[in-house]
């Protein structure tokens, strides 16, 4: 099959959790088929990195100047389109896209997200998929409660156009993909009849093979730290959790680790024993370091990466109820889940003092994600649509 592939960031490196999906579904896709990439770069230091993609596909770019996109989401704030959509316009691409699907007749169209639906164009005898992947909408309307109340009422009115938009969008495609089912229900809530399909993400096969800290007192958090859920995460852990588990255990530490650490995150480090460690190498040499993995996100949508990665590499996961929304790990055996700042430490402490109950339910997490989470499942999708020559009915993750 021919594939045209649209992706509003480059898919390179795969340090963050968009990019990180996109990456490896091309990957996985360039396997057995022909894959046309284009996409927005955001400044022209990224044409260094094109190489590392022109190894599986074709590839071409568009320069999203910041200046320009500002300036569409300021002369249209009055629009009803959101604004990351605004954010992404672009008569370059439209042209771009446009010339590549006559010239090439694509069997499957992709397109990552929302802000890249008015380029996905509609060839003859294509199936056109969008990937959604999580619900922005209901993410960002959660997050409210937590941001600078200067900023709740223009973000409440860009998630109640997200919201609309998502759902429109939904039903002008063959293929709709979210990373969780409960995504896909949140969706299908505002577009019954959208052809929702849960395909989630899988993770490095070298994690498995990770041995955590099993007697340590080192908690981690890994994340891209420039998005406002890991920052918020982040700032509970070191400033409200940490404290309440090093009165039980005052040497216990929290290492925070992953890109984009701005001045927010930074301040924490050496704050109630917290380490700013920003980016590793290799995510296994981070993992193996680490006793439990502390997730305590108050807001965020679909599969946390960083969740089913840690359980990968062993590591027994405290999260909270959002955490686990999409993955529906089994409670206190695969995953420990707890809401609010004082039963989350209580669960950390319990397992920093039991090793042989985390081992236990460390190795049930990496058994749960080993069964349930891989780049495969993309390939197998895309092989059944086109097996079938047109969009079939929505699976399960994992089918």
């Amino acid at each position: 099959m021919k594939v045209l592939f649209l992706t509003s960031r480059l898919p390179f490196p795969p340090h963050r959790g968009d990019r990180v999906r996109t990456f490896h579904f091309l990957k996985t896709l360039a396997r057995d088929h022909e894959v046309h990439l284009i996409s927005f770069i955001q400044s022209d230091e990224e044409r260094a990195l094109l190489p590392q993609l022109e190894r599986f596909c074709k590839v071409e770019t568009v320069l999203l100047k910041r200046r320009d996109s500002w300036c569409n989401m300021i002369r249209n704030a009055a629009s009803p389109l959101p604004f990351q959509l605004l954010y992404y316009r672009s008569g370059a691409m439209r042209d771009l896209v446009a010339r590549r699907a006559a010239a090439t007749k694509f069997d499957l169209v992709y397109t990552h997200l929302f802000r890249m639906v008015p380029y996905a164009p509609e060839p003859t005898g294509a199936v056109r998929v969008l990937d959604l992947t999580d619900c922005i909408s209901r993410e960002l309307s959660a997050s409210l409660a937590y941001r600078n109340p200067l900023l709740r009422p223009p973000l409440r009115m860009e998630a109640d156009k997200i919201r609309r938009y998502e759902a429109d969008a939904a039903n002008r495609f063959d293929e709709v993909w979210t990373i969780s089912e409960a995504d896909g229900r949140d969706i299908a809530e505002r577009a019954p009849n959208a052809p929702l399909v849960a395909v989630p993400n899988g993770v490095e096969p070298a994690l498995f093979d990770c041995t955590p800290r099993r007697n340590g007192t080192r908690l981690g958090f890994l994340g891209n730290f420039s998005v406002p859920h890991n920052i918020d995460a982040a700032g509970f852990l070191a400033l409200e959790i940490m404290p309440l588990v090093r009165e039980a255990v005052p040497g216990a530490e929290l290492e925070l680790i992953g890109h984009g650490v701005g001045d927010e995150v930074m301040r924490l480090h050496g704050t109630n024993g917290t380490i700013v460690s920003g980016p590793v190498e290799r995510l296994e040499d981070g993992f193996a370091n680490l006793t439990v993995f502390a997730s305590p996100l108050r807001f965020s949508a679909g599969i946390q990466n960083k969740i089913i990665e840690a359980m990968a590499a062993g590591v027994p996961v405290v999260t909270t109820s959002l955490g686990n929304r999409g993955l529906g790990a089994a409670l206190d055996d695969e995953i420990v889940v707890r809401d609010g700042a004082g039963v989350f430490a209580e669960a950390v402490v319990a397992l920093l003092g039991d090793p042989a109950r985390a081992e236990r339910i460390g190795e049930n997490g990496r058994a749960f994600v080993r069964e349930r989470f891989s780049w495969e499942i993309v390939a197998q999708r895309v092989a059944a649509l086109g097996t079938a020559g047109t969009a079939s009915a929505a699976v399960s993750p994992g089918a």
